[in-house]
C-alpha cells in the first residue's frame, strides 16, 4: 500500500500486489473550480505516469465527490485525462457512485459520452466500496482519507492500516477525535484481525482526551478480534509518547505489538 498522489481534493493510493490503483474523493471537492479540477488532473497524469505498468485495475471511490463538472469541463477531461487513460486498453474500472445527484449525474454523462457505459466487463457503478472492490479484486477494500492520514482495511490480509502523513501538524485540538471516526467505523464494521499504525509522520500528539475516548469508544471492539499490532514509531517525541500512553490499557491484554522503525518493516513482520 502507497500513496501515489495527494491533494485537498483527493487521494491516490497503489496496492501493487493486488494490481489496483485506488481513487478516494475528499468533500474538500466542493471548493473545485474548473480551473483547480484541469491543473488536479494534469497532476494526477503526471503523477501515475511512473506507476502505469504496476496496474491494471482502477477503484473510484466517488462518495464524497461533489462538484458537478460542466459539459464543457467534461469534453475537456475527455480530451486531456481519459485518452491518456484509455492507452491502458485491459484496464478495469469500479466506480463507488457519489452522494451529490448533480455530481454522480454529471459522472454517468462522461461515461455515456466516452462510449463506457456499453463496457460493462470493463467498467461498472456501485452503491458500496466494498461491492466495489470485490467484483474487482474477488476480496473486500475499503479506504477512507482525511488531510491527515489514510486508512484502509484490505481483507486479503484481514488488517487494517492507518498511515499518518505530515499534514498531521495542521490538525488541531479541537477536531482531533473526528481523525478517528473512520478508524473507529472501520474497526466495528470489519473487524480486522491485525492493525499497522505508521505514525512516522505524525506530527501531533494525541491529547489525553482523545486517548480516554479511544479506550472507551474503539478498545472494546478491537480486543474481541485484533491480535497483533504492528506500529511504526513517529519521528516527534511528544506524538510517539503519547501514542505509547493510548496503547498502554492495550497491552495489558493478550496482544502482540511490536515497534518498527520504517514501515516495510511492519508490513514485512505482519504479512510476512
Amino acid at each position: 500500500m502507497r500513496e501515489v498522489y495527494r491533494s485537498p481534493y483527493q487521494t491516490f493510493i497503489l496496492f501493487a500486489s493486488e494490481a489496483l490503483l485506488v481513487e478516494v474523493w475528499n468533500e474538500t471537492s466542493d471548493d473545485l473550480t474548473d480551473e483547480i479540477y484541469k491543473q488536479e488532473y494534469l497532476k494526477v497524469v503526471e503523477a501515475l505516469f511512473p506507476i502505469a505498468d504496476q496496474y491494471d485495475q482502477l477503484l473510484i471511490d466517488a462518495r464524497n465527490f461533489q462538484y458537478p463538472v460542466s459539459p464543457t469541463l467534461q469534453q475537456w477531461h475527455s480530451e486531456h485525462i481519459l485518452s491518456k487513460f484509455n492507452q491502458k486498453t485491459e484496464t478495469r474500472i469500479a466506480i463507488v457512485k457519489s452522494e451529490s445527484p448533480l455530481a454522480q449525474y454529471a459522472l454517468e454523462q462522461t461515461l455515456e459520452e466516452n462510449d463506457l457505459t456499453e463496457e460493462k466487463e470493463k467498467i461498472k457503478l456501485f452503491d458500496q466500496m466494498n461491492e466495489a472492490s470485490q467484483w474487482l479484486i474477488g476480496k473486500t477494500l475499503d479506504c477512507r482519507t482525511t488531510p491527515a492520514q489514510i486508512i484502509c482495511y484490505q481483507q486479503r490480509t484481514e488488517t487494517l492500516t492507518q498511515v499518518w502523513n505530515a499534514q498531521s501538524e495542521n490538525i488541531e485540538s479541537a477536531t482531533l477525535t473526528n481523525e478517528f471516526h473512520d478508524f473507529a467505523a472501520l474497526v466495528k464494521a470489519y473487524q480486522p484481525f491485525k492493525l499497522l499504525l505508521n505514525a512516522l509522520n505524525l506530527n501531533f500528539p494525541i491529547l489525553p482526551e482523545t486517548q480516554t475516548w479511544f479506550n472507551q469508544q474503539i478498545k472494546p471492539q478491537l480486543l474481541g478480534n485484533v491480535k497483533y499490532i504492528a506500529l511504526v514509531i513517529s519521528k516527534n517525541a511528544h506524538a510517539q509518547l503519547s501514542i505509547d500512553q493510548m496503547l498502554e490499557e492495550i497491552k495489558a491484554h493478550n496482544l502482540t505489538i511490536e515497534s518498527f522503525e520504517t514501515y516495510q518493516e511492519a508490513s514485512q513482520w505482519l504479512n510476512p
